[in-house]
């Protein structure tokens, strides 16, 4: 590489540049691109050996995830459990539901009023219509039944 510094502006009086200026000008450029290329160069290696060791860790990584599994236990604070109740425990601990039953029944209880209340309303709002139909119902009374929605 060759770089070309303009050092008009550092001109003395005399209107020369002395040695020791020209030199400081050059090393201070050197410097500035040295430290630009090197971070390049760091970021750039940091990668490839990062790339690198994931290629070599993978199988590795693999090879170990495969005989934990086929072992079927984990070691947990110094002693052995099966992964079964090591995932057990953690549901049981982390999750809120320290009774899975109860919550299961809550859920479906909620899950089974909010049916109950839609089957109301399509309920009453077929009732409505066959009213209308059947030419009891004012219009307005039946948009008013209805929250403003007409059927038929």
């Amino acid at each position: 590489m060759k770089f070309t510094v303009e050092v008009e502006d550092f001109y003395l009086e005399e209107e020369e540049l002395t040695k020791a200026l020209v030199d400081h000008v050059k090393h201070d450029v050197v410097c500035q691109i040295k430290a630009s290329i090197k971070d390049q160069v760091q970021r750039d290696i940091a990668d490839a050996v990062k790339n690198t060791i994931e290629i070599m860790l993978k199988p590795i990584i693999e090879l170990e995830l495969a005989e934990v599994v086929s072992k079927k236990t984990i070691m947990i604070n110094r002693s052995e459990i099966s992964i079964e109740d090591h995932v057990k425990k953690m549901f049981m601990d982390n999750s809120g539901w320290s009774n899975p039953n109860q919550c299961i029944e809550r859920v479906a209880k909620a899950f089974g009023q909010e049916l109950k209340e839609q089957y109301n309303v399509a309920f009453a709002n077929r009732i409505v219509a066959n009213i209308k139909e059947q030419g009891l119902l004012k219009d307005e009374v039946v948009q008013l039944l209805l929250g403003g929605k007409t059927t038929g």
